[in-house]
């Protein structure tokens, strides 16, 4: 793999420094802004860094600039400003890396009783939003720097497979997730989209894991629900990825050597005057040596390399990014000799590569009352299978390939503007062109031809909303997003209302939004008449906050999906997709409900010790034309998640946790497969996604060790996946070797040993 030739070179240069570096004290610098959402800095705001008894207190100067010292530990960060809601997080202080930080407060709802309700920005903040800070996404176990996989320990979200972060997200198929960087749509940023698939081939969402490492990232959420009008295009629901800026003021370092490979970053300032930064990192992984350990995997070769960099000028008044990220992935499996066959694959010799990249610029430009966001992106990417046997079970096809090719520019621009203390309002518009080929060939069969489809589409999404507090406690943001596709008379305006009362004690939200999604593009290549899926999303929440940092989220909710596309008399509907063939034919004849109710209660890291723990239980159904209601594909019927972790600290320089996740996920749903008196297995249409999988039961464990020294933190840490080596449920399919339905198995106990240092 030669798309990153200089691996080498950046390995030595790190440990080289890595060897040479100097030190000072075991305390780092914090430091940051504080704003308002329009970009204008707030002087005066109170900085708490909060530990235990001891708290470090200092207020922001003119520009919204803090700094502060204080010793490697983990704390509570807590900044107020009157008229304005509290600020929390956790913030883990290490020797080796300092901390820069770009808060936002918006304007406090309530005075009622002098109390002022918070939302801290690393808990579930209710209304169907989930917030990913990197630093929960860097302790939970097994979560492999995946923002996605993270995502796992909040109810409501479950995996489609043990090897890939495809989502399904309250029920809904994983392809009706819309991806977003920098505020911008992109393609599907993740390496390997074959990965946990019947077929071996890539599916439209997911991935054996995201080509942004969480180390990247900042301020990610992942909505579940009715989203405000900035957000379109999407049924199911949004990953909305931000990436964070470098330091400004000083040069650091991250090394790190595992069992999946090696992992490198940089950041610093590009200039003297400290107006500007630079970010990068690089990662190459392979499962060579999992596999040379007796792990079983499947037999296969899989490895993958990303590169990513944000680069920032910060001005007064304006701040400008420019950002990328690129990769390479491969998946190889060789036929087994005849005598040692035991499945079908083992017939197979396969390969499957994937490359693409992601690039963009997004400016921001404050003024006194209006914050204006401009923005573009490119994104691409190439993906090919091949696959040849000297066995052939269909057909007499002994090789079949395909090559997909898939593009898209994306544009938009924003304007906020605050009319006053209580009215805000925002409007924008985004534009994005995409163009999705595929080459589709087989040999081994006359009758067999080569296919070859393009699909090109245009998107025009204009907004507005508004936002505004009716009283004190009272907030309602309401907007309309129209839904344009060029050539097409299927236009759509999709209205959004979110109102959120703020108590003394708790709040309650209730949203609810219309919204369109374009059907995927290879599913247009065959079907290209389909309008866009439409789901009517309604949400209520009640969040309520006690003591020692717990707080408790309980939220009902009802997805509504039409224009579905479907194969009229037939059970076959896009509501289930996720790695099946397409057909022609389909028309927007299916529909699909979900309904459920979830609960969550969390204390975040505070005192050294943190605790997440929810579930939720709910249904997922789906029909095509005026057929019976009937389970879906994803009809799993609840969820079960408890996460936690403890550290214990030595001499204020040694650390050690241990970190915990159970998962336990109702079975995904499958067809009956029935041989005819032709000797040919097929699908039991007419009883579709009638059989339920086995339940899914899951033990993941993480223990790290952490030192900090002058100038540098040391870290040794041991991820164990599975750790009671469940062999779940993966799916079901008819082995033509062994003439026989089987239900494949998911991964078994997976340890992944880590080594990293942060200069």
């Amino acid at each position: 793999m030669t798309i990153f030739p200089y691996t080498r070179l950046f390995l030595f240069c790190m440990l080289v420094a890595v060897a040479g570096h100097a030190g000072a004290q075991v305390e780092q610098t914090v430091r940051g802004r504080v704003v308002q959402p329009n970009g204008q800095p707030l002087e005066g705001a109170s900085v708490q860094l909060q530990r235990q008894a001891d708290t470090v207190t200092v207020t922001t100067d003119s520009l919204g600039r803090f700094f502060m010292t204080a010793p490697a530990q983990r704390y509570l960060l807590r900044v107020t400003f009157v008229g304005f809601r509290p600020h929390e997080q956790e913030l883990l202080v290490s020797a080796g890396k300092s901390t820069a930080l770009e808060i936002t407060l918006t304007e406090s709802t309530t005075v009622l009783a002098g109390v002022e309700i918070t939302a801290p920005s690393n808990l579930s903040s209710g209304s169907g939003r989930i917030a990913i800070p990197i630093e929960k996404a860097l302790r939970l176990p097994a979560s492999y720097f995946d923002p996605l996989r993270a995502a796992l320990s909040h109810p409501g979200i479950a995996q489609a497979s043990d090897q890939a972060n495809s989502l399904i997200i309250r029920g809904a198929s994983p392809t009706g997730i819309l991806w977003r960087l920098n505020g911008l749509d992109i393609l599907n940023p993740n390496h390997l989209a074959n990965a946990g698939t019947l077929s071996d081939k890539p599916v439209t969402s997911g991935g054996g894991v995201n080509m942004l490492s969480a180390q990247m990232l900042d301020n990610t959420q992942l909505i579940v629900s009715a989203a405000p009008a900035t957000y379109g295009n999407y049924a199911a629901g949004v990953m909305d990825m931000q990436l964070r800026d470098g330091n400004r003021y000083e040069h650091e370092y991250t090394a790190q050597v595992s069992l999946l490979g090696i992992d490198g970053a940089a950041e610093g300032p590009l200039s003297a005057t400290h107006n500007s930064s630079y970010l990068i990192n690089y990662r190459y992984s392979t499962l060579g040596l999992l596999s040379q350990m007796g792990i079983p995997l499947g037999d296969e070769q899989i490895d993958f390399q990303d590169l990513s960099f944000q680069l920032a000028w910060h001005k007064p008044k304006s701040h400008t990014q420019w950002f990328g990220v690129g990769g390479t992935s491969r998946n190889d499996f060789e036929a087994k000799p005849l005598d040692e066959r035991e499945v079908e694959k083992d017939a197979f010799t396969i390969r499957y590569r994937q490359q693409g990249f992601t690039t963009g610029v997004l400016h921001k430009h404050h003024g006194q009352r209006t914050t204006w966001t401009v923005g573009a992106a490119v994104s691409a990417k190439e993906q090919d299978r091949a696959a040849r046997t000297d066995q052939p079970f269909v057909f007499g096809v002994t090789q079949d390939a395909f090559e997909a090719v898939d593009q898209l520019v994306s544009g938009t621009v924003m304007g906020e503007t605050a009319l006053s203390g209580r009215w805000r309002i925002s409007y924008g518009a985004m534009v994005s062109w995409q163009q999705w080929q595929q080459v589709v060939s087989a040999e081994g069969n006359p009758s067999t031809a080569r296919r070859d489809v393009t699909v090109r589409h245009q998107l025009y999404q204009p907004w507005a909303a508004a936002h505004v507090m009716l009283r004190d406690g009272l907030t309602l943001e309401t907007g309309l997003r129209a839904h344009i596709a060029r050539g097409s008379a299927a236009s759509q305006l999709n209205p959004r209302v979110l109102l959120t009362w703020q108590k003394p004690r708790s709040t309650w939200t209730l949203s609810s939004a219309l919204n369109s999604q374009t059907q995927p593009l290879v599913v247009l290549g065959d079907n290209p008449l389909l309008k866009p899926i439409r789901t009517w999303f309604s949400n209520l929440s009640h969040a309520l906050p006690w003591g020692n940092g717990w707080r408790w989220t309980n939220q009902a909710y009802y997805h509504v999906f039409d224009e579905v596309a479907g194969l009229p008399g037939t059970n076959t509907s896009l509501f289930n997709f996720f790695d099946e063939a397409i057909t022609a034919g389909l028309t927007n004849s299916a529909a699909g409900r979900v309904a459920g109710w979830e609960t969550l209660a969390e204390k975040r890291f505070q005192h050294q010790l943190y605790v997440m723990a929810g579930g939720s239980l709910f249904r997922s159904r789906y029909r095509v034309g005026e057929s019976a209601w009937r389970s879906s594909r994803f009809d799993g019927g609840y969820t079960a998640n408890v996460s936690g972790g403890k550290e214990w600290t030595r001499k204020k320089e040694k650390t050690f946790g241990l970190h915990l996740r159970s998962l336990a996920l109702g079975g995904q749903r499958t067809t009956p497969i029935v041989v005819g008196t032709d000797g040919v297995p097929r699908a039991d249409d007419a009883n579709a996604f009638a059989q339920p999988l086995g339940d899914y039961v899951r033990l993941d464990a993480r223990l790290v060790w952490r030192k900090n020294k002058p100038g540098y933190t040391r870290s040794l840490s041991l991820d164990i996946q599975n750790v009671l080596n469940i062999q779940n449920d993966g799916f079901q399919y008819y082995d033509r070797l062994q003439q026989r339905v089987v239900i494949q198995r998911q991964l078994g106990i997976i340890p992944i040993l880590a080594y990293r240092v942060d200069f």
